[in-house]
């Protein structure tokens, strides 16, 4: 007889092969070594062929959205046949507790319901939305935005991989159960082992790498600044690598062009991940705001020196001078010198990637990751009082 309990983990957002995807697919790996819970997952699958991803042993329940700009709005606007498919399934299932991984905004306007007759936990990403310095936002967005801060303040189970933001949830929601896992690991076995030469850098190593879809919070200007400032222009290239969000947004405007300067300004495949960062001199990212990423992830596990700003989640996740340095949070001056820093003296290279190594193996231990999930669960399952707390390598109870 199966004694499993069964959860139902639901993610709205398109389910695609780009950065979304890593986030549910590591969480579903997790699960699916799970002697407590059946898992089964509803989702909005866009593209087909990443369907292999998905562990064979997790119920794949694939929902989509109607194609009539009209239908579709209404659908988003009070999603009944959302609230109907689920009570289906919870007929034949019974679920224990129902997690929502992504910004889920179209369950906003039943999220009351919901909650009177399901065990909920809603996933925050973003308590707060990072600035957008000017680039348009449309109506829409605004009230997706809106939607998921509903959400948030509805649900009485909500978790983040983020310290700093649940510290900030428990003052904000002192009468909410707040808990914490590790981000997911984003780095699959097709990024491991991809051998892809990224075209545009052919005979190009040794550089300064920026990795990531380029948006204004991003601080990709003052990384321009602190380069043509630093004196090493003519020494070391300077990489770009990752799609700006709006067409309109150039962070290179206000300064000069170098001839030193790869901007490289697309989408870059996963194959070609591992060749990207084996020959970075140095890994930047000079972020203005930060709630929770996988960024950290790459730099450790392809062993390069990293420097970020000193925003709270970068000081959860660097241990500074030992898997990484950092600089003062939007100080240029500050950020240049760690770049010559890097370039100037030795660092011993070789101690910092197994430190690297060592905490990446600690903090995107798959097993650990099913720990804290299944903790959460059993918390929310059980009804008792208390969240539980961070710390590298498991899970320590809330005092």
């Amino acid at each position: 007889m199966n004694s499993k309990k069964d959860i139902l983990i639901v993610s709205t957002q398109p389910f695609n092969s780009g950065a979304w995807a890593y986030y549910p697919i590591e969480i579903l790996n997790a699960l699916s070594t799970s002697n407590e819970y059946n898992i089964h997952f509803l989702c909005h699958i866009k593209d087909s062929s990443v369907n292999y991803h998905i562990p064979e042993n997790v119920n794949k329940i694939p929902f989509k959205l109607p194609r009539q700009k009209i239908l579709k709005f209404l659908y988003v606007l009070f999603p009944i046949a959302m609230l109907k498919k689920i009570s289906k399934l919870n007929k034949k299932y019974k679920f224990q507790c129902i997690h929502f991984i992504s910004p889920d905004f179209i369950f906003a306007n039943i999220m009351r319901i919901l909650q009177s007759k399901y065990k909920l936990l809603y996933t925050v990403h973003d308590l707060y939305y990072h600035p957008a310095n000017g680039t348009q936002v449309s109506y829409i967005l605004k009230y997706f935005l809106w939607n998921d801060k509903r959400n948030v303040s509805l649900c009485k189970n909500l978790v983040s991989c983020s310290n700093s933001q649940i510290k900030e949830m428990e003052t904000l929601f002192p009468d909410k159960k707040i808990f914490f896992h590790h981000m997911p690991n984003h780095i699959h076995k097709f990024i491991k082992n991809g051998n892809d030469c990224i075209q545009e850098l052919k005979g190009i190593k040794e550089y300064f790498l920026f990795f990531g879809r380029i948006e204004p919070y991003k601080g990709v200007e003052i990384l321009y600044k602190a380069y043509l400032e630093s004196g090493l222009e003519n020494k070391i290239p300077l990489v770009i690598a990752g799609n700006t969000s709006d067409s309109n947004y150039n962070p290179f405007s206000e300064h000069k062009c170098s001839s030193n300067l790869f901007f490289i300004n697309r989408f870059i495949e996963d194959f070609e991940i591992r060749n990207l960062f084996s020959l970075a001199k140095c890994v930047i990212y000079p972020y203005t705001s930060i709630t929770m990423s996988a960024v950290i992830q790459f730099p450790y596990c392809f062993g390069v020196p990293v420097i970020a700003s000193d925003l709270p989640y970068f000081r959860d996740e660097i241990r500074d001078g030992e898997t990484g340095l950092l600089f003062k949070t939007g100080d240029y001056q500050d950020l240049l010198q760690k770049m010559r820093y890097v370039c100037d003296v030795q660092l011993d290279i070789e101690k910092m990637k197994k430190e690297q190594l060592k905490l990446y193996r600690q903090i995107c231990s798959t097993d650990n990751l099913r720990k804290e999930l299944e903790y959460i669960y059993s918390s929310i399952i059980q009804g008792g009082t208390d969240g539980y707390k961070p710390f590298v390598g498991g899970i320590e109870k809330c005092s």
